[in-house]
């Protein structure tokens, strides 16, 4: 059962990260004009919902018996990888959109984010 729980672990800390990642995603679309956002909210309203499903799925498999822990796990999975894929296409997207400027508004340059290969969300899983 160690395995399993090695497993929730670090899906929880990748969650974790992705939800930071995601609110500082919500947070650079502020600055958007409003065509921009719109189409940023849209995003972030996908993201959130598929973060939201990831979760309750965990809760699932945490509860899960032996038997019913690969088809889940499997699921999560799956589940995992379209949140990666859709998180990090939604950032690319919005990369160079502009910002308004402003003192507490928009930046002058690309998305702030760095180099997001880095995180254990971004790598892909075999």
């Amino acid at each position: 059962m160690k395995k399993n729980g090695n497993f929730i672990e670090k899906l929880e800390a990748d969650i974790a990260v992705a939800e930071a990642e995601l609110e500082r995603f919500r947070v650079r679309g502020m600055a958007f004009t409003a065509e921009a956002k719109d189409r940023h909210d849209e995003h972030v309203e996908q993201l959130e919902l598929k973060i939201d499903q990831i979760n309750r799925d965990l809760r699932i498999l945490k509860k899960a018996d032996e038997y019913q822990w690969k088809d889940l796990k499997d699921g999560l999975e799956s589940g995992w990888r379209e949140l990666q894929y859709e998180l990090r296409n939604a950032i690319e997207t919005f990369k160079t959109e502009s910002g308004v400027a402003g003192p507490h508004g928009g930046d002058e340059g690309p998305f702030p984010y760095g180099d997001l290969s880095s995180h254990s969300f971004a790598k892909k899983k075999k």
